[in-house]
């Protein structure tokens, strides 16, 4: 190896970490990246450091919702009144034992309370009438309102209620179990088996063309992201062992105006299974680095077009950055150059997204299109010869991390760079792996699903709260307003009948938009200034 070659990758500037903590602090002024583009501490100048520290204050100050005074006021809750002076001495003086005269009221404090959930009987009843002149005349006319639609027949489950144990289980991570003794507690015998039947087979008999109509309302887009996790299922149709299988997500893209999270239980993870899945589809399909899409690209024959990560790229390179001890060796230097390229790439990609609007501020296609050949195409062409020239310099050994990930860019350079060709397509596959990450911090929780009939339920309700969650409503308002309406709808079978319950449909309840803490963070921020 000779040590001219490895210099030369470096274009003549051996200060290459002076150049990613550069733009590593453009990046987190404008927060263009997460935690996956974060440096080394090592990295960062005491002058850094300095910055770093004002902007963190200034972020807690920002983050720091203030419940004091009028803050409490801006949250819209029930207010109720307590008078320490009651009492039947209150208004007596203590001078001469006269009557005094109010003349203010003074707020001593205001504190935030917590009653705890209360259950209570619903008891739906409805009047019989009769005609006394039609009984006159022999004609025996009763009259009564017809019965409401309900969730199961015979069963006093409500869709407050099941809304609330949904949202439990699939928002927050409580599994059955838990709420089953929290339930005892509050001296409600329900045991969770009643409970598991209740979410089973409301969604068999209610929810289920839902979310293959959520399916359908996903294929109208041409822009699809894709990923995929493991779920364990103890018992299996084949009788046999518990079997790892897995929790597929497909999603559109942040820039659709319709957001949808469809989560779909598979056995494996087969190529078989996203094949079957996207049969029809025609579009991008972005995906992490998996082998596994290979065969849906390939047998489309064309009409699916794949772009892969450029997160998952830069990963190969800054794992060495954070895992190498010696900061100045030829691997880290190399490693380093290439984080810095790819840096470049979100810093424009930041650019465009927030300068490339039209009047009305809304993100304008062609504007971002015409800034990423501008700027972004030459960055990854340099990005993509410096791999090749690494790999033809022999820089580092053949199993090494450095040549794992040169050899991991270069075999999917066109793949990389497919979403310049369309405006619409991201540079990175985050949006699927944020939307599936809802079920993996439930599964450290619930484990695994008893059986696959189990695994495919769970899968309908992330797709339906998940898919609620990104169009901006509170999970568990809406899935109580879905239950309440769905029932109603007739036939189940015409998909067209359920159009009006999609989480974007102008018939959504205002009431059923979620509290957003960006903008509470925004609302505490402007009342400070």
């Amino acid at each position: 190896m000779e040590c001219g070659r490895q210099y030369s990758l470096f274009d003549s500037d051996n200060n290459v970490f002076n150049e990613i903590e550069k733009e590593s602090s453009a990046l987190a002024g404008d927060g263009a990246l997460t935690k996956e583009l974060d440096l080394p501490e090592e990295q960062n100048t005491d002058r850094q450091k300095t910055s770093c520290k004002k902007n963190r204050k200034k972020q807690k100050k920002a983050e720091r919702l203030s419940l004091t005074g009028n803050g409490l006021e801006k949250l819209g809750l029930e207010v109720v009144e307590r008078f320490i002076d009651d009492g039947p001495e209150a208004d007596i003086c203590p001078k001469c034992h006269g009557i005094m005269n109010e003349i203010a009221t003074e707020t001593v404090s205001k504190s935030l309370m917590f009653r705890p959930a209360s259950y209570y009987v619903l008891e739906t009843k409805r009047r019989v009438y009769k005609c006394p002149v039609c009984q006159k005349n022999n004609d025996r006319f009763i009259r009564k309102q017809e019965s409401p639609a309900v969730l199961l027949p015979h069963s006093v489950v409500s869709p407050s209620l099941l809304a609330h144990v949904i949202t439990q289980k699939f928002v927050y991570s409580m599994p059955l179990y838990r709420q089953e003794q929290q339930m005892i507690d509050t001296g409600i015998p329900i045991v969770r088996k009643v409970l598991s039947d209740w979410c089973q087979k409301v969604f068999g008999n209610q929810l289920e063309n839902f979310c293959e109509l959520l399916r359908q309302e996903l294929f109208k887009y041409c822009h699809i992201h894709a990923d995929e996790t493991p779920v364990e299922v103890i018992k299996t149709h084949e009788g046999r062992k518990p079997k790892q299988q897995y929790m597929w997500v497909y999603s559109t893209t942040k820039w659709a105006p319709h957001q949808i999270r469809y989560f779909k239980h598979e056995c494996g993870r087969s190529s078989d299974y996203p094949l079957k899945f996207l049969k029809g589809f025609e579009g991008y399909l972005h995906t992490d680095g998996y082998t596994g899409y290979d065969k849906t690209v390939r047998e489309s024959r064309g009409k699916i077009i794949r772009c892969e990560c450029l997160v998952h790229a830069r990963r190969h390179f800054a794992d060495i950055l954070k895992l190498a001890k010696d900061k100045q060796n030829s691997e880290t230097m190399l490693a380093a150059k290439a984080v810095t390229l790819l840096d470049r790439v979100f810093v424009v990609e930041k650019e465009a997204n927030l300068s490339c609007v039209d009047g009305s501020g809304v993100r304008d296609p062609e504007k971002v299109k015409a800034l990423r050949l501008e700027k972004t195409k030459p960055i990854l062409d340099k990005f993509f010869n410096f791999c090749q020239g690494i790999k033809d310099a022999r820089c580092c050994l053949p199993k090494s991390r450095l040549s794992q990930g040169v050899q991991y860019v270069l075999d999917r350079s066109q793949e990389l760079m497919n979403f310049l060709n369309d405006c619409n397509c991201d540079i990175s596959n985050n949006t699927a792996e944020n939307s599936i990450r809802p079920f993996t911090v439930g599964r450290k929780n619930f484990l695994f699903n008893f059986t696959e009939n189990g695994a495919d339920i769970s899968a309908g309700y992330y797709t339906i709260i998940q898919t609620a969650i990104a169009n901006g409503l509170a999970p568990y308002k809406y899935l109580e307003w879905l239950l309440t309406e769905i029932s109603s709808v007739r036939p189940k079978s015409a998909l067209s009948n359920m159009s009006h319950l999609l989480p974007w449909s102008a018939k959504v309840p205002a009431d059923c938009r979620s509290n957003n803490l960006e903008d509470l963070r925004q609302a505490e921020t402007a009342s400070e200034d």
